[in-house]
């Protein structure tokens, strides 16, 4: 119980991704179900990823991809051939979607974490990636604090509810992206 108290106050829900084709043709589903995807493409230097987003009042759904265009720093080599194999995901296996938290104290967490400064990042910035970068028993914590919940299925999905699913409909966006939406 105390790690979900540490959880709740250190960190909150920012937004969540999902590794699209190059330029993101799966927005139009998004469009076509009335979400608004931003026009400007956000490149990601040093990542070799660029991306695209729709807004929401506290938080946001990016479609990002692996660019070509846009360089990859030395060292981040690995992270951008994983972009490439989750942008693949209907062959690949790889998961193709990221949930993305922020620090809202300096209390510590109860597991470990590791950080990235990209090169498109202010100096002195840094993400902390709250993801195993080597073991499970991090994000199974997470999942048993009630931050998201897994289960096994046949496919990658998502399910993002808004409003706790007030008006009880959804939309269910699979195949052209792994994410079913309740409203």
């Amino acid at each position: 119980m105390i790690a979900a108290l540490v959880l709740a106050a250190t960190v909150q829900f920012d937004h969540l991704w999902i590794v699209v084709s190059r330029d993101a043709p799966e927005r139009v589903a998004l469009e076509k179900a009335g979400f608004r995807v931003g026009p400007a493409v956000s490149k990601h230097e040093g990542q070799g990823t660029a991306s695209v987003a729709a807004e929401f009042q506290n938080s946001y759904l990016e479609l990002i991809w692996p660019d070509p265009t846009v360089p990859i720093s030395p060292g981040l080599e690995r992270g951008a051939e994983k972009f490439r194999q989750r942008m693949l995901w209907r062959t690949s296996g790889w998961c193709p979607i990221g949930i993305v938290m922020h620090r809202v104290s300096n209390d510590p967490l109860p597991f470990p974490t590791w950080s990235i400064s990209p090169a498109w990042m202010e100096p002195g910035t840094a993400m902390e990636m709250l993801m195993p970068r080597d073991d499970t028993k991090s994000f199974a914590l997470v999942e048993k604090e009630g931050v998201v919940q897994l289960e096994s299925g046949e496919a990658w999905a998502v399910e993002v509810t808004f409003d706790k699913g007030a008006k009880r409909k959804q939309k269910d966006f699979r195949p052209e992206l792994p994410l079913l939406i309740r409203y």
